[in-house]
């Protein structure tokens, strides 16, 4: 998975994740609106299993987050080690180009030289 695959992910199960604690805190506080009526112990025992049924989805989204997490943390690593890696190699194409460079100087120093010895030989026969 790619990098921003991953946040996109991170974020839609946030968003998930949210969207059941509203949920719990809206079933609360219909509970403790209720709390001071007259209800049908049927109304309440609806309200208190619906309480516990998002407790379970609070809880498997919560493990849910944690693996979009991981992913997401995975696929930066990735992408930080390539990043590092690519660098490496630009470092070393550096090196051999520089390298490269002197020996072309000292090649062209060379023959310079070579070409001055044999004027100069040259000049000395006559």
């Amino acid at each position: 998975m790619e990098l921003a695959a991953a946040i996109r992910a991170l974020a839609e199960e946030t968003r998930k994740l949210e969207g059941i604690i509203a949920d719990e805190r809206g079933n609360l506080a219909e509970l403790v609106r209720m709390a001071g009526e007259a209800r049908p112990v049927s109304q309440v025992a609806a309200l208190l299993i619906r309480g516990q049924q998002l407790g379970e989805r609070r809880r498997s989204q919560e493990e849910n987050l944690e693996r979009a997490k991981k992913s997401m943390e995975e696929c930066r690593d990735r992408v930080i080690e390539a990043r590092q890696e690519r660098e490496k190699l630009e470092k070393l194409k550096e090196k051999r180009i520089k390298a490269y460079i002197a020996e072309e100087a000292r090649r062209e120093t060379k023959m310079i030289d070579e070409a001055a010895r044999s004027a100069a030989y040259t000049r000395e026969k006559r």
